[in-house]
Formats: structure tokens, C-alpha cells, sequence
């Protein structure tokens, strides 16, 4: 046997055989970068042309078609009531994950809780916020300023760039009132955990950076998750 294959190999029949073979239906994969490789014709038709979609000016025309079904499915999805549950549950369990007290997250979710009900019969914030006083008046200012510049949750970032004014699809009752209940659940625990870390102490930009660290900022992606999520579309939600 030992003979017959470094006969084979000495004679320069295995390149005869791999021609062979490649004639018989095989394609060589070298020119998709795969040197060495082979695989059935039908097999690397499909390999050209995923490649050929995803590269090239090809590769911008499928991000966009990718982001417009995304953007469409995620805005929907927010209908469902254990999205919001879901985020409920999360925000609490991270809220707790960074150390909060309860009775202060308690005590920031009656403070937000009368904020909105204050801005909903279109009172202004400044009038809410003159109730308090000294230290008070400090830790809820504090916590408000960092709720609004620690970024957005799943909601805000599942509506961005995809509600249009004027379009049933993208701009509808049922989305609006989903995305205002959404960004109430997600501003509340933003709210909860910037009045903690204010009570402990912290000024608005440790207040910030802590809500920023437990609570993600889906708006605040970096380079290399933006390229990730132009091949996993559902990438960090």
C-alpha cells in the first residue's frame, strides 16, 4: 500500500486525480479565498454569491434592506406586553446588580412617577422640581440630568430612524402608545438608579457613568458593533 501511493504521489497522479474530480463536477474554492479547497458546483455557486452580496457596493444595498425589515420587526415587537415586562424585570434585576438601595430605588420611582405625571398635564419640569429643597432639591436634580444623558434603552433604539410622521406603517396609535409606556419602564429604572447614586454621594457625572455601566446605552454603539450588526441585525438586543 506504502508503495503504491508514493508511486502515486511520486508520478504526479494525485494532481491528475484532483483534476479528475474537479472536471467531474468539483469547483476549486481559491478564488473565494479558500485555497486547497474544493467543494460541488451547486455548493459554490451559493458560496460566490453570499460573497458577492456581501462585499463591494453589494454589501451596502443588503445592510439597508437588512435594517429596514430589522427596524420594522423590532418597532412591532415592542407591542407584545412582555417586551415590556421583560425589560421591567431586567432593569430591576440590574438595578439591584449595581448595589441600589431599595429604599431609595423605591423612593426614585414615587419621584419619577409624580415627574411625568406632572409633565403629562404639561406642567414644566422647572415647577416640579421647585418643591424640593437643599439636599433634596441637589439629588433629584442630579439624578434627572443623568436619566437624560445616560442614553437610551431597547425602546428608543428600536424606533429610531423608523417612526415617519405621516406613514400607518412606521406612525400609528398602537406604536405611539408603546413607545411612550417603553420609555416611561426604562426612563423610571434610569431615574431609580441615578437618585441612588446620588443619595450615595456621587456628583452627575459618577451618577451618569453608574447608569451608563448597569443600564446600556443601545443609542451609544461602537464601531465594531455597528459592523457586527450589519451581519447579526438582532446583535445586542
Amino acid at each position: 500500500l506504502y508503495g503504491s501511493v508514493g508511486y502515486v504521489v511520486h508520478d504526479g497522479a494525485v494532481v491528475e486525480k484532483m483534476k479528475q474530480y474537479t472536471e467531474k463536477g468539483f469547483e476549486s474554492l481559491e478564488k473565494i479565498g479558500l485555497p486547497g479547497m474544493q467543494a460541488p458546483r451547486e455548493v459554490y455557486d451559493i458560496l460566490t454569491n453570499v460573497q458577492r452580496s456581501t462585499s463591494g457596493i453589494n454589501k451596502t444595498y443588503v445592510g439597508k434592506l437588512l435594517a429596514r425589515y430589522t427596524k420594522f420587526f423590532k418597532a412591532y415587537a415592542t407591542l407584545s406586553p412582555g417586551f415590556h415586562v421583560r425589560n421591567a424585570i431586567g432593569n430591576t434585576f440590574m438595578i439591584m446588580a449595581a448595589g441600589a438601595s431599595p429604599k431609595n430605588a423605591g423612593r426614585g420611582l414615587e419621584l419619577y412617577t409624580s415627574l411625568m405625571k406632572h409633565v403629562r398635564g404639561q406642567g414644566k419640569v422647572e415647577d416640579w422640581l421647585a418643591q424640593f429643597a437643599g439636599k433634596e432639591l441637589e439629588r433629584v436634580n442630579t439624578a434627572l440630568r443623568a436619566m437624560e444623558a445616560a442614553g437610551g434603552g431597547r425602546v428608543e433604539e428600536a424606533f429610531a430612524d423608523f417612526a415617519r410622521k405621516g406613514q400607518r406603517m412606521s406612525d400609528n396609535v398602537l406604536l405611539r402608545k408603546s413607545r411612550q409606556f417603553g420609555e416611561r419602564v426604562e426612563g423610571s429604572a434610569r431615574f431609580m438608579l441615578a437618585y441612588d447614586s446620588a443619595v450615595a454621594g456621587m456628583d452627575f457625572n459618577g451618577a451618569t457613568a453608574r447608569v451608563r455601566r448597569y443600564l446600556f446605552d443601545y443609542m451609544d454603539v461602537g464601531s465594531a458593533d455597528e459592523k457586527i450588526r450589519a451581519i447579526v441585525p438582532f446583535w445586542m438586543w
